[in-house]
C-alpha cells in the first residue's frame, strides 16, 4: 500500500531513517506531470559523523530494463546536494531533486504546491514490506527508533 508524504519535513525525515548502508525509495510527482522514482541509499554505518545519501533515479519509459542511473549525493553534515559527475546538472532528474531536496531540507509543515511524494508500502527503515501498519514504519522498527527494542 503506498503511503503519500503530508509534509516536507515528515518526508525528510523518512529519507533520513534507512539504517546505514540500506536504501528506501520515494516517487515524486509534479503538477506538470513529471514522474520520478528515487532510490537513496544511506552511508555505511562507519560513515557515521559525515554521512550521506547516494540518489538515483529508476529509468521507466525509454527503455523498460527499469535500472538506475546516479542522480548526486546530498552531503547530510551540511545539508548541500552535488550532482554526480557523470550526470548534467541540467538533466530533468537531477534538477528536480536539487529541488525537491531544497524544500525538504527546509523542513515545514506542508510539501511545496503541485508536488506529491509517496513511498511504496515498505519499512523506511529496514526496507520490509508494511502491511496494515499506518506511517512509513514497521512496528518492530518503530520500537528500536524508540530505544524500546
Amino acid at each position: 500500500m503506498d503511503r503519500h508524504f503530508e509534509s516536507a519535513g515528515e518526508a525528510r525525515d523518512y529519507m533520513l531513517s534507512p539504517l546505514p548502508g540500506h536504501s528506501c525509495v520515494v516517487t515524486a510527482r509534479s503538477s506538470s506531470g513529471r514522474h520520478f522514482i528515487y532510490h537513496i541509499r544511506r552511508s555505511p554505518a562507519h560513515d557515521r559523523g559525515r554521512g550521506y545519501l547516494h540518489v538515483s533515479v529508476q529509468c521507466t519509459g525509454e527503455n523498460s530494463s527499469n535500472e538506475t542511473r546516479p542522480v548526486g549525493t546530498v552531503y547530510l553534515g551540511h545539508g548541500g546536494f552535488l550532482a554526480h559527475p557523470k550526470v548534467s546538472p541540467e538533466a530533468p532528474s537531477v534538477r528536480a531533486w536539487a529541488w525537491i531536496w531544497g524544500h525538504l531540507r527546509a523542513g515545514g509543515p506542508a510539501l511545496p504546491e503541485g508536488l506529491e511524494l509517496w513511498q511504496p508500502g515498505r519499512c523506511g527503515r529496514c526496507g520490509r514490506e508494511l502491511r496494515a501498519t499506518p506511517g512509513h514504519y514497521g512496528p518492530i522498527c518503530v520500537q528500536k527508533m524508540m530505544g524500546e527494542g
